[in-house]
């Protein structure tokens, strides 16, 4: 990201890796569902996962889920052929062997340092390999692991030092409670099924993957097992473990989900294939996910369990804020720092103060990268006051603006802070003239 936006301006040079790694991701998809549902389930399974809405999303983010997704399935796609082969009782120094085994190692040293989720899913998806193995041939399960270990050590050991760093980090991230077993299923449902579809339409997507997952139950283990993992078994896990520290259930974190739905259609599409309802059901499932990938930018209001605040008009409500000023010098505020970079950037005169218990800070880039280019522990342990710049009083925007414009984030500033930067600002003399919605945020102008 720090390279793309070396070379090119901001915006787009940040949500570029994601869409780079977005469409890299197809290949090692494609080679991983050809080798276990043939070439037209392997169609029908990218083109499931290539027109996603929630894929889309993250590939069209300036944060890291894409490329995490990448890595998992450069990783998942490298550990399948290596345990189809040590099942069969192949040796470690067997032809090939130490390519998959450096493929794997490449992917899954990529994730780990991508997202911290990534060791919860290495884990789970090797144990899950280990339990298959036991169940179809439980006198060579012990050789099969010991071997699987192999593989895992030269990530691991890779890995060790970021994990000191986890280790040394604060265990402060409490700000989302856990979700019933109903939210997390519904969280589940929407991330994998087509964006804003009919009642019906919907109903049509789940028979049919729940008809490609029944096809390959009694037939082949090892799809069985990716399918079931990945659609039941990691959101499970993720929705009992959690983000590291705590239980935090949110699609971004069962982003990779939607491999099941993709596998599961593709399983169906193989399995139908001898009735010549392949193309029908390809057809069927290109139409659900074009439509898919054409809704998602209309997503509706936020829900901070389905990570709908991800989808913010930030450009829009800045520029409209701005076109329809009075005259007099306005600024901005917002109530929290990590927000900052991106109203800076759309803000073409007004500046973007941080909001503070009575005061506003006069955030500049600086401060910004003083904050965030941290380490973890040290960003989280260090007080925000000896990292900020000249504030401003209520009475000081006053003087200076005739306009301040509140950007609210609907996952950030609720509740109390909201309030009082509402009644800071009339406190001094601003009249609220009114508001506007944009999808995930709120603006609200005060004027002098």
């Amino acid at each position: 990201m720090k390279l793309f936006s070396w070379i090119a301006a901001p915006e787009w040079a940040v949500r570029l890796p994601s869409a780079l790694f977005g469409l890299a991701t197809l290949i090692p998809l494609h080679l991983l569902a050809r080798r276990r549902l043939g070439n037209l389930g392997a169609l029908v399974a990218i083109t499931v996962w290539a027109l996603s809405y929630t894929q889309l999303v993250y590939a069209n983010n300036g944060r890291n889920y894409s490329e995490l997704i990448f890595f998992l399935v450069v990783a998942l796609h490298a550990l399948v052929i290596l345990a189809e082969r040590l099942a069969r009782g192949d040796r470690l120094r067997t032809s090939g062997m130490a390519l998959v085994g450096g493929l794997y190692a490449v992917g899954a040293l990529g994730a780990l340092y991508t997202h911290n989720t990534a060791f919860l899913y290495l884990f789970a998806i090797n144990a899950a390999l280990c339990a298959w193995q036991l169940v179809n041939a439980p006198r060579r399960a012990s050789a099969f692991m010991v071997r699987l270990f192999a593989f895992n050590a030269l990530p691991i050991l890779l890995w060790l030092p970021w994990l000191a760093v986890m280790l040394t980090a604060t265990s402060g991230f409490n700000w989302l409670e856990q979700k019933s077993v109903l939210q997390a299923l519904f969280a589940l449902a929407v991330t994998i099924r087509p964006n804003d579809v009919p009642a019906p339409a919907a109903l049509v997507f789940f028979a049919a993957l729940a008809g490609g997952w029944a096809s390959v139950i009694w037939r082949t283990g090892l799809t069985n097992l990716l399918i079931a993992f990945h659609l039941a078994i990691y959101p499970a896990l993720i929705w009992l473990v959690g983000l590291v520290y705590v239980p935090i259930y949110m699609e971004r974190i069962i982003l990779i989900a939607t491999l099941g739905a993709a596998l599961a259609m593709g399983a169906l599409a193989a399995r139908v294939r001898p009735l010549a309802a392949g193309p029908g059901l390809a057809a069927l499932a290109l139409a659900a996910s074009l439509a898919s990938a054409m809704a998602y930018p209309l997503r509706g209001e936020a829900q901070e369990n389905l990570g709908a605040h991800l989808v913010q008009d930030w450009r829009q409500a800045i520029a409209e804020s701005e076109t329809s000023r009075r005259d007099g010098p306005m600024a901005f505020t917002i109530c929290e720092t990590f927000s900052w970079p991106v109203a800076a950037t759309y803000a073409g005169e007004g500046r973007v103060h941080v909001h503070r218990p009575g005061q506003y800070w006069d955030m500049a880039r600086d401060d910004w990268t003083s904050l965030y280019g941290q380490s973890v522990r040290d960003r989280l342990e260090t007080p925000l006051g000896e990292v900020s710049g000249p504030t401003l009083s209520p009475a000081d925007l006053h003087e200076r603006y005739s306009r301040i414009v509140f950007l609210q984030a609907a996952i950030y500033c609720q509740g109390t802070e909201a309030e009082q930067i509402h009644s800071e600002l009339t406190g001094t003399g601003f009249r609220k003239a009114g508001s506007r919605d944009y999808r995930g945020l709120t603006t609200h102008d005060f004027l002098r």
